[in-house]
C-alpha cells in the first residue's frame, strides 16, 4: 500500500513501542513491562519484532517468533505473531493489514507453513484468513471439590510428589517431548525456553513419581489474589501427565492446598475431559447466597492460517492412509492437490481436473492443525464431501485436539 513499509525494529524504536504497546495492551507494569515484551521475550528479542511506518512514522508493531509445533507425531515449522498493535492515531488505516502480509511473506520465507496468533478478536482475523482451532475453557474449582478419595480413578495414590528441581528437570523435558509428540499443538522447547520457564519467581513445579522412581506427570502453577485464605487461587500455568493416574495423583495434591487457596484454576480445551471430572465443583460453600455455580467459561483460544497448502498438508502426520483431492477455495481463488498417505507419511502431488473434499483454506488450516474435525466442518457447511471421503478424511485427521501450551 502506498505510504506504507515494514521493517525490523531498532533500539532507537524502543521508546515509542512501548507507548503504543501499552495503548493496545494496557497492563500493569508500567513502560518498563511494555519494553521488555519486546525486549526479553520468552521466543525472542527486539531483533523479531517488526515495524509497520506509514509515511515515515511508526504506526504499529508486531513480532514474529519462528516455532515448530507437534501436529500428527512430527515436528511442523510455523510462524508465531504476537504484540500486534496499532498507535490510536493510525487505527482502522491498513496498517495491521500491511504488517500481517509482511509476516506471512516472511513466514513463507522461512518454510514456515502455518501462521498461530492469539487474537484480541476472532472476527478481525477470520477476514485475514485465520481459523479458531481451540476455543479454551477456564475451570474455576473449589479446592475441597478435588481433595476426595473418590474424585480420581484408583492408582492415584501410589504417586509421591516432589518439587521438580535437579535431575529431575531433565526427566521433565523427557517427559514432554514424549507427551508432545503423541498430542497436537504443542511447542518444540529449546533448552533456553525451559530454563526461562523455570527462573520464573511466582511459578511452582511439582512432579508425581511412581513407586519404581519414574517421573510420570507434573504441574507448574502460580497463587493469585489477596492474603492467604478464601480470596487466593492457585492458577494451573501446565499439567502433563503419562497416564490418567498421574493426573489424579497431581490434581489431588493441588487440591491439598485448600487451607490456604479458595479455588483452582485451570484452563483447557473445550473439549478436554477434565470439564467433567470434578463433582460440586462450585463447593458446598457457595450457592447459598444466590452465588452462580458456573464452573467453566469459555473464551477464544489460537487461531492458525495457512500459509502454504501443500507444504502443511505434507509436513504433518497422519492416523491412517488414504486418498483425498481437495479443492482448496478462497473467494475465486482456487487449488487443487492430491493428498496420499502411507505410513503416516504425505505425499501431496497435482489435484488434477476432480475433486474429493471441497473447503476454504481457511478451514483447512483449523483442519491440518488439529482443530476442527473434517465432520464438524462439513456439519457447519464449511466442507463438502461424499460420505467415503468424508470418512477417509476423518480418519487421517483423527486424533488429539490442538492444546498449545506456551501463548506469547
Amino acid at each position: 500500500m502506498d505510504g506504507f513499509r515494514v521493517r525490523p525494529a531498532r533500539q532507537e524504536d524502543l521508546e515509542q513501542l512501548a507507548e503504543i504497546h501499552a495503548c493496545a495492551y494496557p497492563e500493569p507494569g508500567g513502560h518498563e513491562h511494555h519494553m521488555r515484551c519486546f525486549t526479553h521475550n520468552a521466543f525472542g528479542g527486539l531483533d523479531r519484532v517488526r515495524v509497520a511506518e506509514k509515511n515515515g512514522e511508526v504506526a504499529g508493531c508486531a513480532a514474529l517468533y519462528p516455532l515448530e509445533l507437534w501436529l500428527g507425531g512430527r515436528r511442523v515449522p510455523i510462524g508465531g505473531i504476537g504484540s500486534l498493535a496499532v498507535a490510536p492515531e493510525a487505527r482502522r488505516e491498513g496498517v495491521s493489514r500491511v504488517l500481517l502480509d509482511e509476516l506471512h511473506k516472511e513466514i513463507e520465507s522461512e518454510r514456515g507453513v502455518l501462521a498461530l496468533l492469539y487474537p484480541f478478536e476472532q472476527r478481525f482475523y477470520s477476514r485475514r484468513g485465520y481459523a479458531a482451532v481451540s476455543p479454551l475453557t477456564t475451570l474455576k474449582i473449589a479446592s475441597d471439590a478435588i481433595d476426595a478419595p473418590s474424585s480420581f480413578g484408583a492408582g492415584a495414590e501410589a504417586f509421591s510428589m516432589i518439587r521438580l528441581e535437579g535431575q529431575r528437570v531433565e526427566e521433565a523435558r523427557v517427559l514432554y517431548d514424549a507427551i508432545a509428540a503423541r498430542t497436537c499443538g504443542r511447542v518444540v522447547r529449546s533448552q533456553a525456553r525451559w530454563m526461562k520457564l523455570f527462573a520464573r519467581e511466582d511459578r511452582h513445579w511439582m512432579g508425581a513419581v511412581s513407586k519404581e522412581g519414574r517421573l510420570e506427570g507434573y504441574v507448574s502453577f502460580s497463587y493469585e489474589g489477596g492474603p492467604m485464605g478464601r480470596d487466593q487461587t492457585l492458577v494451573v500455568a501446565e499439567l502433563t501427565s503419562a497416564g490418567g493416574a498421574a493426573i489424579g495423583a497431581l490434581l489431588r495434591a493441588l487440591g491439598k492446598q485448600r487451607d490456604q487457596v479458595a479455588d483452582i484454576e485451570i484452563t483447557v480445551p473445550r473439549h478436554d475431559p477434565l470439564v467433567f471430572a470434578f463433582e460440586d465443583a462450585a463447593g458446598a460453600r457457595r450457592g447459598s447466597n444466590g452465588e452462580s455455580h458456573t464452573l467453566g467459561t469459555v473464551f477464544a483460544g489460537p487461531m492458525v492460517r495457512i500459509i502454504d497448502v501443500r507444504r502443511a498438508l505434507s509436513c504433518r502426520g497422519y492416523a491412517a492412509d488414504g486418498d483425498l483431492t481437495f479443492v482448496c477455495t478462497d473467494g475465486d481463488r482456487r487449488e487443487s492437490v492430491r493428498l496420499s498417505v502411507r505410513g503416516g507419511t504425505a505425499q501431496v502431488l497435482e489435484g488434477g481436473s476432480g475433486h474429493e473434499v471441497e473447503v476454504s483454506r481457511r478451514t483447512l488450516g483449523s483442519i491440518v492443525a488439529g482443530g476442527m474435525r473434517p465432520s464438524e466442518a462439513a456439519d457447519l457447511g464449511l466442507l463438502r464431501a461424499g460420505a467415503s471421503a468424508l470418512g477417509a478424511a476423518e480418519q487421517m485427521f483423527s486424533g488429539p485436539r490442538f492444546q498449545c501450551l506456551d501463548p506469547f
